[in-house]
Order: C-alpha cells, then sequence, then structure tokens
C-alpha cells in the first residue's frame, strides 16, 4: 500500500510538471498562433479517421471552422507592431480577405466530404496547404 502511494505521488508530480511545461510553452504564443495550432490539428485529425468515416471527418473539419472564426477579430503580431496608416490598414484587410478564402475552402471540404468524394477531398485538402502557405509567407515573421 505503501508503494502505491509513493506511485501516485509520482504521477501526480510528474502530471503537474507537464501541465507547466505545456503552460511555459503556450505563453509565448499568441492567441491567433494557438487558434491557427488548433484549427490545423483538426485538420491533420481527417487522417485518423476511417475511410468511410465521412461524418466524423465532417465534424472535425466543422472544428476547424470553429477555430478559424476565432482568428477574424485578431491581428497579427507584425501588423499589430506597424504604425496606423494605409499600409497597417491594407495588410489587415488582406489578412481577413485570406482568413475569409481559407474559410470558404473548409466549407468546400466539408462539402466534399458530406458528398463523400475522395478526390474532391484531396483536392481542396491541396488548395487549403497552399493557403497555409501563402498566410505563413505573408504573416509569420523570421525570427
Amino acid at each position: 500500500m505503501k508503494n502505491m502511494k509513493q506511485l501516485l505521488i509520482c504521477l501526480f508530480t510528474l502530471l503537474l510538471s507537464f501541465n507547466c511545461l505545456a503552460d511555459e510553452h503556450h505563453k509565448d504564443e499568441t492567441q491567433l498562433a494557438i487558434h491557427m495550432d488548433e484549427l490545423s490539428s483538426h485538420i491533420k485529425s481527417l487522417r485518423k479517421f476511417d475511410d468511410t468515416d465521412w461524418s466524423g471527418k465532417a465534424g472535425a473539419v466543422l472544428k476547424a471552422q470553429e477555430e478559424l472564426l476565432k482568428c477574424f477579430p485578431l491581428v497579427p503580431s507584425m501588423v499589430e507592431k506597424m504604425e496606423d496608416g494605409t499600409e497597417k490598414a491594407e495588410l489587415l484587410a488582406e489578412y481577413k480577405k485570406l482568413l475569409a478564402k481559407n474559410y470558404a475552402k473548409l466549407c468546400d471540404l466539408e462539402l466534399a466530404l458530406y458528398s463523400e468524394d475522395e478526390g474532391l477531398v484531396d483536392d481542396v485538402l491541396s488548395e487549403l496547404k497552399s493557403i497555409k502557405k501563402e498566410g505563413h509567407t505573408q504573416y509569420i515573421e523570421e525570427e
């Protein structure tokens, strides 16, 4: 019984330390980055579903859409640091336009899943990857 108690204390301590590490990892990330990471994980989760689980995959896409909607009121840090003016306003408008393009493609993906069209699903996923790359190129600063 004493060994079990010690084991539980060790496990509890280990879990607390992992939790602290996870909190530390997210501390430096912006809310925008956190939502985008969540969106990406929902899209990546499509690979884990059975090939015929179309509704399960669509559910993951709906969660990705929810995360993307949370990004609209947020501003990329590189844009936020800019002085107010036309250039900043234009970049912000382009950012929202890219989010809208991404959302429309997520809706296309949802529809492709409902129609159970694997080829169309692959095509839309490819387009989503291109949009992601475009956004990262434009709005993520090099370190």
